[in-house]
């Protein structure tokens, strides 16, 4: 063999240890190795193999760090008091952690819960009660948010990652409550032309616009949270052929169900032959009608609660 011809072999062994080193990647890609015109599979090269099981592994151990995030003791306990604040610790760490509140007030004794701050791009929480999720928060900025818990337990998680430094990023706040007397347990109807069932209301008012040209209706205990199987009907009578009813929610805070289904609590305005169900926080457009009568129903279930709603009603020229 010449000096040229070993010359040559060596430049195309480098090549294809240089590939199959540097980009293990390429696995079952055809490259050309120096100035041979063969075709090569890197797959043949037990340095690629090597490398590529390698890579797996790391990537294997990499995604089981993070899914083991664990409990730090510093910033978890146990919140008996009747008022307090739940943040994100000033510390920062190596790995992502996550802080546990439990918070635990009196027997018979409910809570008010109320995000105040959610700012962030990774960093986490999450509030449940009874085993049920009522807040929860993944990154991002959301609009703040009121919630009733009939109960006097929950748990508050936060997830904290280190490359997160929106401050305070998260801030939740609970102040506990002792519950009104309950209204007249009642089964909640699921469709919504029943729910406009006369029979069936435990509060409520007649309107007309006779008497009344221009108001406010809330909730029951509105601004504080309301109660469980409440049934609220308004019946609203414009006797003046002249005039058209105007309403426009002003303050709105109704439980939603999954999928942002109104299957929980809900806001149900009868126009005519148009029945529209209204729930969540993102107010909706106000209502012009001409019709003579229009009923509105708030219902709740017997669980959970929110911040209520808040109702302007106007008999305005036509």
């Amino acid at each position: 063999m010449t000096w040229t011809e070993v010359q040559a072999k060596v430049v195309v062994l480098l090549s294809l240890y240089s590939v199959c080193f540097a980009n293990p990647l390429s696995r079952g890609q055809s490259f050309v190795i120096a100035e041979s015109e063969e075709l090569a599979d890197c797959s043949r090269c037990e340095i690629c193999r090597e490398n590529t099981r390698e890579e797996r592994g790391k990537r294997a151990v990499r995604s089981r760090r993070r899914k083991d995030i664990k409990i730090w003791d510093k910033c978890s306990g146990k919140l008996d008091d009747e008022s307090g604040t739940i943040q994100l610790p000033h510390e920062i760490r190596k790995n992502p952690y996550q802080c546990e509140w439990k918070i635990e007030l009196t027997e018979n004794s409910w809570m008010d819960i109320k995000a105040e701050t959610l700012n962030t791009t990774q960093n986490k929480v999450i509030v449940t009660s009874q085993g049920k999720t009522i807040l929860e928060h993944k990154g991002g900025i959301s609009q703040l948010k009121s919630v009733s818990i009939q109960h006097n337990t929950a748990t508050v998680l936060l997830t904290v990652y280190p490359k997160d430094d929106r401050w305070p990023g998260i801030v939740i706040s609970y102040n506990q409550f002792k519950p009104d007397s309950p209204l007249q347990p009642i089964a909640t109807p699921k469709d919504s032309e029943f729910a406009l069932n006369q029979s069936m209301k435990n509060c409520g008012d007649d309107i007309s616009s006779s008497n009344s040209k221009e108001g406010i209706i809330t909730s029951p205990q509105y601004p504080k949270m309301y109660p469980d199987n409440a049934y609220c009907m308004w019946n609203f009578a414009n006797t003046d052929s002249s005039h058209k009813l105007r309403l426009t929610i002003i303050d709105m805070d109704i439980e939603m169900g999954s999928g942002d289904q109104c299957n929980h609590d809900k806001l149900v305005i009868k126009n005519g032959k148009n029945v529209q169900q209204i729930c969540g926080y993102n107010l909706p457009d106000g209502i012009t009608t001409s019709e003579k009568k229009i009923s509105i129903a708030f219902l709740s279930d017997d669980s959970l609660g929110a911040g209520g709603f808040k109702m302007r009603y106007r008999f305005v020229p036509k």
